[in-house]
């Protein structure tokens, strides 16, 4: 045992000293450079693999295990997934789609929805949903999913007698706008939802594993839907490259899943490689996971799905933040899970599932670790390394030898996604996720005062009170989940804006801010300094 840990001290990983000229192996037919992305929180640049994603659950090792039970006659079931998303365009034709959807698409002219700029944002929405679960590798995930049903912008335009097994709920609950007494309006979500769009959304997940975003407004809760029905769905976080929580996604107990995904999701949409992201893109993740677990074990359940991927999941990072949920989906290992449990009975015998013994791959984990350092070429030395990381995700050498890799070739975020969950910077993370409440409601604060300052001549008495009921939750919120940073009191944003606007000399802007806190935000006054500039 001594002589293994040595060997694994002394065997050194990564692109070596030339690492600037040479990059990682590629894991796809085709070579992608790697491109520079920017942290809209914390302005620092990331330089990430094209892919970074679909590497990160081991999806070019899941394909190519599917690819090897192929090979040996393995029998599949079908695996029919549904979309419930804003709409699709032209694009979802390079997805696998089922003959008698293409028939249906065929016949049906996909650009002719409205020219808006809202509904081509929303087409592209589903197309690139359509494309990660279904569409061509490297960016499309799954090997075995059909889709078989596609339903645009709401869930109450759902046919749920026609539901596939899996559907994917990336787009969020259809909103609605309230309009309100004296002019104005609100949007308004799940609370004005009417009965029979509660009874749609039962019945579709009664008849599907329903796999939902949790949102991307952290840190509000996510919808009352998630939290009345979550433990009926599969609701699923977004992660970062560094394999923590991404500062946008909303935070639950109902929240079983992380997927990677943030803003730096990259996804083929009418042939052409475009970003996507959020946890609309966490989402398809796992319904891809899902889709290839059930061809081999059709019968899967909800909560035996939950069950086998919590279990094979990578431990991250984020069981640092005040958030409870730490798994990462891990691709390849569920699957060699699913053909297990498949080789020893599952059909007849799901008690297999709590077996532990199902989930253990450490031996051949260690094995791959071993060869890996006896491989011939680089390029083995790193496919192997991959294998005994996603088999046995516990094992800090191999976790530790895998980052190496990634540090040396250039990668720092996913080589820290790659190193050991309880790493120091887990710490620094932890803290922005937690520091991220303040920031979120003085962005809301100034949005809310933008729009003041264009409609205070047209808002009406009750739309101001709808505004200040919302920043009044959110405030709550955010005093609720965050730590004090550096004494900084929500009412101090409007003393800075104020400063800055005297300091610049335009006095109509310091005027304005002025009247706004004394319109909207009477209570401020009791902060002095704020007092002070009013007055």
């Amino acid at each position: 045992m001594r002589l293994l840990v040595l060997l694994a001290i002394i065997f050194v990983w990564g692109c070596g000293s030339d690492y600037q000229t040479r990059e990682l192996p590629s894991l796809y037919e085709r070579d992608y450079t790697p491109i520079a992305y920017t942290d809209s929180y914390t302005q620092q640049e990331w330089t990430i693999t094209k892919f970074w994603a679909q590497e990160a659950i081991g999806a070019p090792e899941a394909r190519a295990f599917i690819q090897q039970l192929t090979d040996d006659s393995f029998l599949f079931s079908s695996s029919k997934v549904g979309v419930v998303d804003g709409g699709f365009n032209e694009g979802v034709l390079d997805a696998r789609l089922t003959p008698e959807l293409k028939e249906v698409i065929r016949g049906y002219d996909l650009s002719s929805f409205s020219s808006k700029k809202t509904e081509r944002s929303n087409r592209q929405h589903g197309t690139r949903v359509t494309s990660l679960i279904a569409g061509r590798a490297p960016a499309g995930v799954s090997s075995r999913a059909e889709i078989d049903y596609l339903s645009d912008k709401s869930i109450a335009k759902v046919t749920a007698k026609h539901l596939p097994p899996v559907v994917n709920y990336s787009m969020g609950f259809y909103p609605r706008f309230l309009w309100l007494p004296g002019g104005g309006s609100r949007l308004m979500y799940l609370d004005v939802r009417d009965d029979d769009e509660k009874n749609k959304l039962k019945q579709v997940f009664k008849n599907s594993i329903l796999v939902k975003a949790a949102g991307n407004d952290y840190p509000i809760l996510p919808s009352t839907d998630i939290d009345n029905y979550g433990r009926e769905m599969l609701v699923v976080g977004s992660a970062d490259p560094s394999g923590f929580v991404s500062q946008f996604s909303q935070a639950s107990e109902q929240v079983v899943l992380l997927a990677p995904s943030d803003y730096y999701l990259s996804v083929l949409d009418g042939g052409s490689l475009v970003s996507f992201g959020g946890t609309s893109g966490s989402a398809p993740l796992v319904t891809s996971v899902i889709a290839d677990l059930r061809s081999i074990l059709p019968t899967l359940t909800r909560d035996e799905i939950v069950y086998l991927l919590q279990k094979t999941a990578i431990i991250s990072g984020a069981r640092r933040s005040h958030d409870s949920v730490g798994y990462i989906v891990n691709h390849y290992l569920a699957l060699r899970v699913a053909h297990r449990l498949a080789d020893q009975g599952f059909a007849n015998n799901s008690s297999l599932l709590k077996d532990d013994e199902v989930y253990d791959f450490r031996r051949e984990s260690w094995q791959m670790f071993i060869d890996s350092k006896a491989a011939s070429s680089y390029r083995q030395k790193f496919f192997k390394l991959r294998l005994a990381f996603f088999l046995n995700p516990d094992n800090l050498t191999i976790r530790d030898q895998l980052a190496e890799v990634y540090l040396q070739c250039g990668y720092d975020n996913q080589a820290l996604s790659y190193s050991q969950p309880n790493h120091d910077e887990a710490r620094s993370k932890a803290r922005l996720r937690n520091d991220f409440a303040l920031h979120y409601f003085l962005k809301n604060e100034r949005d809310n005062f933008t729009k003041w300052l264009k409609n205070k001549h047209q808002t009406g008495a009750a739309e101001i009170k709808a505004i200040n009921d919302q920043l009044n939750a959110i405030r709550t919120q955010a005093k609720g989940r965050t730590i004090t940073v550096e004494g900084y009191d929500w009412g101090d944003a409007l003393v800075t804006y104020i400063k800055g606007a005297d300091n610049r000399g335009n006095q109509p802007l310091a005027d304005n801010l002025r009247q706004y806190a004394r319109d909207t935000h009477p209570e401020m006054l009791n902060n002095n300094t704020l007092n002070e500039l009013i007055e």
